[in-house]
């Protein structure tokens, strides 16, 4: 193939282009104070560690239940703001953690997974002069810690055993996963090639503390601020080639493009969460947690662009290759309003059925999750997928668990839960947010020592819906694709004793006076 036939080959944006005993708090006063030091320091490495360590991923901004927080919560499906009796009540419901009857440890859960994506035809090219297409598929073993914290309740100690106050200081890691998509037409050296990569890393890391207050006997309610850190990066990467005709040894070419761009941001934000429990009947506990709209602190994001291009057909043999970037751009991330209600029932000593409903509402206006000025964009430019304009729209989704605690030492735990996507129709001209629904289950099964409890269990989700290819010949602009998903995770939680059992004896390394003593 010459020059002139592949003419087409022009981007949409302009030249050129190819174009449990759970998880999650940490402790706080009253500690002698050289404890808590101790603490403090200690609790900062692993903050650092949790977030450093954990492998890249993708969340994305348009589920709000791709990870469900905390081995109990886990393995009753994500259903627990109503039940909120460990350290995770921080992120589920505050309130909950004024109705725990001790101080509690907890060191991470652990998740071991198997995550696969799919698009069907989701690469298309005319690099052979007619549309072709291939999948876009992408397969990945993730390990992730998911939390870690201590919860300290203090103050008056009333009838059934709990304290008037509690406090924590919680880390966690509420969404991450990992894309990397890899797609071919054509053989290098004996056909047109045309290849293309696309992967997209996230990570968020939420750290703050806690407080709850038991109003009576039977209502408490609680305040988390959260810090949220989410690291993004995108890469994507497009090459085309055309051999010589014949081939020849070694392989020439007479044509070749070549177009890379890199883009990542990191955002700082402030969230609050309000959180009520309260028990209108023995054995029933109502919960309603206000998730109240991300105030953005801090943003900084980056992106560059690589063109390498070459002619090989005499009298059009030329090359370039050009190198565009910018840096300290304005980053956004956002979520919006969260209502969460709970409902618990225990019909039975040792049984337990939750449920919850979640309503997300919409942004109402787009942010943009890298900002350009009008000068950034006349010399560079994000990849013909990327979606600049994040719009959500508002979602329900629903989780229901089932606990029975055999023996009052074996706890067994089922769930469900569903992860609708916010994300707006896909169009036609315009590069949008891939639209996925997902629905999961999980299974637990532990012992609960004197001490601590161990689980084990499993969650899985599959969803399917629609995602978009890049036309770049013809109308429309972008192709509609069908996507799936599935995610496959197996967790263990308890094995960190140790760690708790140190926290532990620090934080009540100063005793309590005897009631006796305070009268």
């Amino acid at each position: 193939m010459n020059t002139d036939e592949h003419r087409w080959l022009r981007p949409s944006r302009g030249w050129p282009a190819l174009s449990h005993r759970c998880p999650a708090a940490v402790p706080v006063l009253p500690f002698p104070c050289s404890a808590f030091s101790s603490y403090l320091c200690l609790s900062v490495f692993i903050c650092g560690f949790f977030f450093f360590s954990a492998p890249s991923a993708r969340a994305d901004d348009t589920h709000y239940q791709n990870q469900l927080i905390g081995e109990r919560a886990l393995g009753l499906g994500g259903a627990f703001t109503a039940v909120a009796s460990d350290p995770t009540a921080s992120f589920y419901n505050p309130g909950g953690l004024a109705m725990t009857l001790s101080a509690s440890v907890s060191a991470s859960l652990n998740l071991y997974g198997v995550e696969h994506r799919i698009v069907h035809g989701g690469f298309v090219s005319y690099i052979n002069g007619a549309r072709e297409t291939a999948d876009l598929e992408t397969t990945a073993f993730p390990t992730i810690p998911t939390t870690f914290g201590i919860l300290r309740a203090f103050g008056e100690r009333l009838p059934d055993g709990s304290r008037r106050h509690a406090l924590a200081f919680s880390m966690l890691i509420p969404d991450q996963t990992a894309v990397a998509f890899d797609a071919t037409v054509g053989t290098s050296g004996q056909t047109d090639l045309d290849v293309f990569r696309l992967s997209e890393d996230d990570r968020t890391l939420w750290v703050g503390p806690s407080y709850a207050i038991r109003i009576s006997d039977d209502l408490a309610v609680g305040v988390s601020a959260f810090v949220a850190i989410r690291t993004w990066s995108r890469a994507s990467f497009r090459s085309m080639e055309t051999p010589a005709e014949p081939p020849t040894a070694p392989p020439t070419s007479e044509f070749f493009d070549l177009e890379r761009v890199d883009a990542a941001f990191d955002s700082y934000d402030l969230i609050f969460r309000l959180g009520a429990m309260y028990r209108p009947l023995p054995g029933v506990r109502v919960g309603l947690t206000i998730g109240f709209p991300s105030i953005h602190i801090y943003g900084d994001g980056s992106l560059s662009k690589q063109l390498t291009y070459a002619r090989f057909e005499p009298p059009l043999e030329y090359g370039d290759m050009q190198l565009e970037s910018a840096s300290s751009l304005p980053a956004t991330s956002f979520d919006p309003l969260e209502i969460r209600l709970g409902l618990a029932w225990e019909p039975a000593e040792g049984m337990l059925v939750a449920f919850d409903a979640s309503y997300h509402l919409p942004t109402y206006s787009s942010y943009e999750r890298i900002g350009l000025s009008q000068a950034d964009r006349a010399r560079v430019s994000f990849d013909d997928l990327f979606a600049d304009q994040v719009e959500r729209r508002g979602v329900l989704n629903a989780n229901v668990g089932f606990e029975w605690v055999i023996d009052g030492e074996w706890p067994l735990r089922l769930g469900a839960f569903t992860n609708f996507s916010a994300a707006p129709p896909l169009r036609p001209y315009q590069p949008g947010l891939e639209k996925i629904d997902i629905v999961g289950g999980t299974i637990s099964a532990g012992y609960n020592f004197e001490a601590f409890a161990i689980n084990v269990g499993f969650l899985g989700s599959v969803g399917w819906g629609k995602a978009q290819a890049l036309n770049l010949v013809g109308d429309p602009t972008y192709l509609e694709r069908d996507a799936r998903y599935d995610l496959f995770y197996f967790f263990i939680s308890g094995a960190q004793r140790i760690v708790a059992e140190t926290l532990e004896n620090w934080i009540t390394a100063e005793p309590e006076p005897d009631d006796a003593e305070v009268e």
